[in-house]
C-alpha cells in the first residue's frame, strides 16, 4: 500500500512539477519577507517585530490554501488551478487561525517547560522533561494528519485533533513511515532552495496518505466483521492503482509521445 502512494504521489507532483515550482516560489517569497526585511529595519524593533509577525500568518494563511489544492488535487490525474489559490485561501482562512493557535500554544507550553524541567536537579524534572519531549514528538507525528483532516473535514478543531490523534493509534508505522518521507523530501528539497519538491510535494504527500488510508475505514464500515488489520488493500485501492497506469521513464519526460 505504502509502495503505491508513494508512486502515486510522485506522478502527480510530477504532472504539475512547474506549479508546484510556481507554489514553492510563493513560499520562498514570504519567507524572505518574513525573515530577511526585518533586518534591514532592525534599528526600529517594533517594526522588525511586525513584520515578522505578519509574515508567519501570511505563511499559515498561504499554506492552508496550498494544502487545501493538494487536497483538491489529489487522484484522477487533477492538474493544481494556480487561479483558485486565492479562493482556496480564503476558504481555509478560519481553519488556518485555528491552526496556528494550536502550533502557537504547542511551541510556547513546550519552550517554556522544557528549559524549566531541565535548569533543575532530581529525578522528577528529569522524568518531566522527558515526557515534554515525548509529547512533543507525539504532537508532530499527530499534527501531521491534523492539517490534511481539518482542510477535509467540516468540524471544529477539537474533534479533528481527537480523530488524527485516533488515526494515528491505528496507524504508529505507517505514521512514522510518512513523517520520514516528508522529512526526506524536505531535504531533498534543500539542494533546490526549497523550490523542487519543495512544501507543496510534503502538502501533497499528506494529502494523498489520509485520502488513501482513510479508504480502509469506509471498507471496514461497508462490510463489518472485517479484521482492521486484515484489509484487502490490493481491493481497495483498485481505482488508485488503475489511475497510475503503467508509466515508463520515456512516458514521464515525453508525455506527449504517449
Amino acid at each position: 500500500m505504502f509502495g503505491l502512494l508513494i508512486k502515486k504521489s510522485f506522478y502527480d507532483f510530477w504532472d504539475n512539477l512547474f506549479s508546484a515550482a510556481f507554489l514553492n516560489l510563493g513560499f520562498m517569497l514570504i519567507g524572505a519577507y518574513t525573515f530577511l526585511v526585518p533586518r534591514l529595519v532592525i534599528n526600529i524593533p517594533p517594526l522588525a517585530v511586525a513584520i515578522t509577525v505578519s509574515g508567519i500568518i501570511f505563511t499559515f494563511l498561504y499554506a492552508g490554501g496550498v494544502s487545501f489544492m493538494m487536497f483538491d488535487t489529489t487522484g484522477g490525474g487533477r492538474r493544481f488551478e494556480l487561479a483558485k489559490l486565492f479562493p482556496y485561501i480564503k476558504q481555509t482562512m478560519g481553519k488556518t487561525f485555528r491552526s496556528l493557535l494550536l502550533i502557537g500554544l504547542f511551541v510556547v507550553v513546550t519552550f517554556v517547560s522544557l528549559p524549566f524541567y531541565t535548569s533543575m536537579e532530581g529525578l522528577l524534572p528529569a522524568v518531566a522533561a522527558v515526557v515534554v519531549v515525548w509529547l512533543a514528538v507525539l504532537f508532530t507525528l499527530v499534527f501531521q494528519f491534523y492539517i490534511p483532516m481539518y482542510i477535509q473535514a467540516q468540524d471544529k478543531a477539537k474533534p479533528v485533533l481527537k480523530r488524527a490523534f485516533l488515526f494515528f493509534m491505528d496507524n504508529t508505522f505507517f505514521s512514522i513511515s510518512v513523517f520520514i518521507v516528508s522529512i526526506f523530501i524536505f531535504l531533498v528539497s534543500l539542494f533546490t532552495a526549497l523550490l523542487i519538491p519543495g512544501i507543496s510535494a510534503i502538502f501533497h504527500f499528506q494529502q494523498e496518505a489520509v485520502k488513501m488510508r482513510m479508504k480502509k475505514y469506509d471498507y471496514l464500515e461497508e462490510n463489518p466483521g472485517t479484521n482492521s488489520k486484515k484489509v484487502p488493500w490490493k481491493i481497495i485501492l483498485m481505482e488508485d492503482k488503475e489511475e497510475i497506469g503503467h508509466r515508463t521513464i520515456k512516458n514521464l519526460i515525453f508525455p506527449w509521445k504517449d
